[in-house]
């Protein structure tokens, strides 16, 4: 499924009252314009969602009733946050069509029911869904070669999760990399580079963050995608505040920033601020350290984002005390 291309009807999916005259490549077609709809939480794609359920539930199609219960399994994970009953439509579903043909569409529910297992913590259950839909994946994959590459994240995040070794849950993304390399899928490719970095960054290797974080900024910038190279920025920013360089911090940060003004969500703009108020700390300039926490705490409190807003809590008392012994 996630290589068809959707049609335009209308600029838009609208609703349909005679499915039964279209061709399954047009339903298949229709179902991808009411998956993209839910995954960018769109409540217009429950109401479509509802009307694909009654107008095929004769539908004798293994395909269109893979895919269609691949969305009933979305809607309740990303509307509902209901990860069990997503999970029990990809069994369902895998249980109904052991041996179907649909090879890619029965990966996609085994890979969606790993990814259930996973944020309900049973990461064994989860690896051994995700494990499967490699199998399987790895049959579609010169045709699909993205469902590697999602399965494999997938397998990385769970692999996270549990705690594995650092060594384990890499292998996945350095998989899931060369996947990319070999596909020349720049946008994913430099997404996974992004994934790596943090994985890094948070082992303490900063420099190896470092490369994976200007690899991403350089192909985020060569496709403009203009939000994912102001989180690249950021990234490189920390490494080098970490690397205790911080004027060079501050050039990636500022650099960050920028681009934040024109294309970024505000949680992410805030981060950004919050990580040149502690440049800033670094430096020993508490005014501006000051303005730039001030800052980014407004933007968390108006987000709610109560976690990243009392970080920045902790860091505007150390200003507050260098200010009252200056």
């Amino acid at each position: 499924m996630d290589e068809l291309h959707p049609i335009n009807i209308d600029g838009v999916a609208s609703k349909f009252t005679c499915y039964q005259a279209m061709t399954k490549e047009n339903i298949l077609e229709i179902l991808l314009i009411n998956r993209q709809q839910i995954q960018e939480n769109s409540y217009y794609g429950l109401d479509f969602l509802e009307e694909q359920n009654k107008e095929l539930a004769n539908e004798t199609d293994e395909e269109i009733q893979l895919v269609l219960q691949f969305n009933n399994s979305l809607a309740q994970f990303y509307f509902h946050s209901n990860y069990q009953k997503a999970l029990e439509i990809c069994v369902t579903a895998i249980n109904r069509y052991p041996n179907t043909a649909y090879t890619a569409a029965l990966a996609h529910h085994h890979s969606f029911a790993g990814v259930c297992h996973t944020f309900l913590a049973q990461y064994d259950k989860a690896e051994e869904y995700l494990n499967k839909a490699l199998e399987l994946a790895e049959k579609v994959r010169a045709e699909k070669p993205n469902l590697v590459v999602a399965v494999l994240q997938s397998l990385f995040e769970n692999s996270y999760y549990r705690k594995d070794a650092p060594e384990k849950s890499v292998s996945y993304l350095k998989k899931a990399l060369a996947v990319l390399i070999e596909n020349h899928d720049t946008e994913r490719l430099c997404g996974c580079q992004l994934q790596l970095g943090q994985h890094y960054y948070g082992q303490g290797d900063y420099v190896t963050a470092l490369s994976y974080f200007n690899s991403a900024s350089i192909g985020f910038e060569d496709i403009m995608h203009l939000q994912n190279m102001a989180i690249s920025y950021n990234h490189i920013g920390m490494c080098y505040l970490k690397m205790g360089q911080p004027d060079r911090a501050e050039t990636a940060l500022q650099k960050a920033l920028s681009i934040c003004f024109k294309a970024a969500t505000p949680d992410n703009t805030a981060r950004c601020k919050y990580n040149l108020a502690q440049v800033y700390v670094a430096k020993k300039d508490w005014i501006k350290a000051l303005d730039f926490a001030q800052n980014s705490i407004s933007i968390f409190e108006d987000t709610g984002n109560r976690v990243e807003k009392d970080e920045v809590e902790q860091l505007l008392s150390r200003i507050a005390e260098q200010l009252q012994q200056a």
